[in-house]
C-alpha cells in the first residue's frame, strides 16, 4: 500500500502536534512536582512559595538583599520575594 503525499504530509503534522502535547503535558507536571519539592520543606514556616513570572509588569526586589529578581520565588500567603 503506497501513501501520496497529503498522508505523509497529515501524519508528519499529527506526529508534530502530538509530541509538542506530550512535551507539554511534561513540562506541566515536571513544574507541578518542583513546586511540591519546594513547598514541602517550607511547609512548617507557613509559607507557600510560587515562582515569579517574568513577563510581569511590576517590579520585584528581593526582601533579603533588596536587589532586582530577575527570577526567584514569592510566597502566596505574606508576599516575600526571594531570589535563586
Amino acid at each position: 500500500m503506497e501513501m501520496d503525499v497529503y498522508d505523509e504530509l497529515l501524519a508528519a503534522v499529527l506526529f508534530v502536534v502530538f509530541t509538542m502535547f506530550m512535551l507539554w503535558v511534561f513540562r506541566k507536571l515536571w513544574a507541578v512536582r518542583k513546586r511540591k519539592t519546594i513547598n514541602d520543606t517550607s511547609s512548617k514556616s507557613g509559607h507557600y512559595w510560587s515562582p515569579i513570572e517574568q513577563n510581569e509588569q511590576q517590579h520585584n526586589y528581593c526582601s533579603g538583599c533588596k536587589q532586582h529578581v530577575v527570577s526567584g520565588y514569592e510566597c502566596d500567603n505574606c508576599l516575600l520575594k526571594v531570589d535563586n
